[in-house]
């Protein structure tokens, strides 16, 4: 299930914000790909090319949910403008600050939309309705929605909320602290399923490299025919301490002899039962 946001604006507006107009701004958000038109309605997704956070929506109604029978709720002076986001529920709760941020991002573009949040309505004759973005209102109710539909699910693996918002940041922030720091190695950070628990990993491959170490818990270890774990924290040791970096809450890890020694010779964790979480397998 998805927390949908609904777009409106004031009836006096006045040519009325038309389906060209949305899929110009939607064209202008990096990270948007249009699905197949259908007659006046166009689907889209939106991939934050970062943190990899993604919702859907709708330019226009889809086909099977106009429903002429038990038609939208109006509101007194408010015209519906063709677009809905849907932002997912089973995904870490930082997928829905990204989509808040792309939504505030359109009302620059589309000025005089205000949101509504269709776990917030409450009709015609009882005003509320569409007003300016609440981003804390439209969050608290995300984790309220996401609590209710995840927390009985056996398929869906938890990762700890520190460790997720750790992940967020590096991933937000690697592209720029690369930059600065070219002479580094900046490896993907991503998601394992270990031991029945999630946990942060990233890639360990070249200790003779110079290494942008993420905040994650373990590293992936490949040596001649063997793969398996190292909790980071033996890596950050090694190179004593490391040198903590202004961005990305990484830690720069210097080649040295005790760093190749770790790699070459440390006892590793199995990875005979662990596996990579893709992004819509986990939450937080």
């Amino acid at each position: 299930m998805d927390l949908d946001l609904l777009f409106y604006e004031p009836e006096t507006v006045e040519p009325p914000t038309g389906a060209s107009q949305v899929e110009d701004a939607l064209s202008a958000e990096v990270g948007v790909v249009f699905g197949r038109r259908q007659g006046a309605y166009l689907p889209f997704a939106w991939c934050d090319p970062a943190s990899r956070a993604r919702c859907t929506g709708d330019i226009g109604t889809p086909p099977l949910e106009d429903d002429t029978i038990n038609p939208p709720t109006a509101y007194s002076g408010w015209r519906a403008v063709p677009l809905a986001l849907h932002l997912p529920l089973a995904t870490p709760h930082w997928h829905c600050v990204e989509a808040l941020g792309l939504v505030a991002r359109l009302l620059d573009r589309l000025p005089g939309l205000q949101v509504l949040n269709t776990e917030d309505t409450i009709g015609a004759d009882g005003e509320a309705g569409p007003g300016p973005l609440d981003r804390g209102g439209v969050l608290a109710t995300w984790e309220q929605l996401h609590y209710a539909q995840t927390a009985d699910r056996s398929d869906l693996h938890r990762l700890d909320r520190a460790a997720s918002l750790a992940l967020w940041r590096y991933r937000r922030e690697r592209h720029v602290a690369s930059e600065r720091h070219p002479e580094l190695h900046w490896p993907e950070a991503t998601v394992l399923l270990h031991a029945d628990r999630a946990r942060t990993a990233a890639l360990w491959a070249d200790p003779a490299a110079d290494f942008a170490l993420p905040p994650v818990e373990l590293l992936v270890v490949r040596r001649d025919a063997e793969t398996g774990l190292l909790p980071a924290d033996e890596l950050c040791a090694a190179a004593g301490g490391g040198e903590p970096l202004e961005r990305a809450a990484a830690i720069a890890i210097h080649s040295g002899p005790a760093v190749c020694a770790l790699h070459a010779g440390s006892r590793l964790l199995s990875a005979t039962r662990v596996r990579m979480l893709a992004d819509g397998d986990w939450s937080d």
